[in-house]
């Protein structure tokens, strides 16, 4: 009786034959499995420590763009005893060494004066104007990423931002110490086409969206308004507010307030104008890069002490905070 081939004998041949055809130097089907399952373990271990390294070298960055910037303001100040206290970043782009950008900025100027317009379309913004950790922001639109101090009280200006011309705030006005006064903070891109955005897209993003309460905030009620804009169920019934367009040279100059902590949403209101607290925001862990008017930047935490970060926001109240 002829006897069948070995790969027919109760199966077990030809797993055999398998295992060798698939083993490689040296290795079998099972340890390489296994090989791959500790490798795929390894990656899964090692992504968020490589994703915390990127942020860190970000937010380092960051922090070195406003230090860029503090150094320009005060070199800017120590040239004309004053900074411009609206559209700071547009006015010390020469002190950051952009001079060409300056040069073009003046032209555009002289122009309006003239009756015409300057083509400004192939300006960017300085690399130091955006933070590398805000995913929205991109310098051929123009995007900046800091915000000036406004301060910490509803409908006037308590911070270094001036809302009326003339638009000059001198050091010696922050009689609350230099190094105790906030001058910018960041402030997280706005969503683009906020106007016909729907609500329910904006709250996938509530910290690059102006939210509306059907209250009115009154000057002088500003721990009502701290209530109020941070409670849950104020955010739930939200609806959208007044849109503020801020880029470098166009639109609103970018400014935020002292009246909610980092990382809050911002709100506009009934009353007064519709004004309300914007908040500083970014995508850093846990809190927001600032400068301060010494020139010196500090990581304040999301979870700052709310009275010691209404101290911070102005510059003449009668309270240094200590940092």
């Amino acid at each position: 009786m002829t006897s069948k081939p070995e790969y027919f004998v109760e199966g077990i041949s030809i797993m055999r034959l398998r295992t060798r055809s698939c083993a490689y130097n040296g290795f079998t089907v099972v340890e390489l499995l296994v090989s791959v399952g500790v490798i795929s373990i390894l990656m899964a271990l090692l992504l968020p420590a490589v994703q915390s390294v990127r942020e860190s070298s970000r937010q380092i960055q960051c922090k070195n763009n406003l230090h860029q910037i503090g150094i320009a303001v005060h070199s800017f100040h120590d040239q004309y005893t004053y900074i411009d206290a609206s559209r700071t970043l547009e006015t010390i782009v020469a002190q950051m060494g952009e001079a060409p950008m300056a040069a073009a900025f003046k032209a555009s100027d002289e122009a309006v004066l003239n009756g015409t317009r300057n083509d400004l379309s192939a300006i960017q913004s300085p690399r130091s104007y955006v933070c590398p950790s805000d995913s929205l922001a991109r310098r051929n639109e123009k995007h900046v990423s800091y915000a000036l101090n406004c301060g910490s009280t509803l409908g006037q200006s308590s911070g270094v931002r001036k809302r009326r011309a003339p638009y000059q705030f001198r050091f010696s006005e922050a009689t609350d110490g230099l190094s105790s006064t906030s001058l910018f903070a960041e402030k997280l891109v706005p969503l683009p086409d906020l106007e016909l955005l729907r609500e329910a897209d904006g709250r996938k993003s509530p910290l690059r969206y102006d939210w509306r309460t059907e209250v009115e905030f009154r000057r002088g009620e500003e721990r009502a308004v701290f209530q109020h804009c941070t409670s849950p169920e104020v955010r739930a019934i939200a609806t959208r507010g007044t849109h503020y367009f801020y880029t470098l040279r166009y639109g609103d100059p970018p400014y935020y307030d002292h009246i909610l902590p980092p990382n809050n949403w911002s709100f506009t209101s009934l009353g007064d104008h519709g004004v309300g607290p914007f908040a500083s925001s970014s995508q850093h862990v846990g809190g927001v890069q600032i400068l301060f008017l010494d020139g010196s930047v500090d990581f304040v935490s999301s979870d700052v002490d709310v009275e010691v970060f209404w101290k911070l926001g102005t510059i003449a109240g009668g309270e240094p905070a200590a940092r």
